[in-house]
């Protein structure tokens, strides 16, 4: 198992500022006027939807 994580930096691959940039508007769509004030509220959220 532990040599899936022998070559850790191929996930690097996945990731860019593109990827970044789409992940991040779309949770601040996502969560864009909702009430959040802690990570409690994130995940009452997520039963509600």
């Amino acid at each position: 198992m532990s040599k899936l994580y022998d070559r850790a930096e191929i996930y690097d691959l996945l990731e860019n500022d593109t990827r970044y940039s789409w992940n991040l508007r779309y949770w601040q769509k996502l969560f864009a006027e909702k009430d959040i004030h802690t990570m409690l509220d994130v995940l009452a959220l997520g039963l509600v939807l």
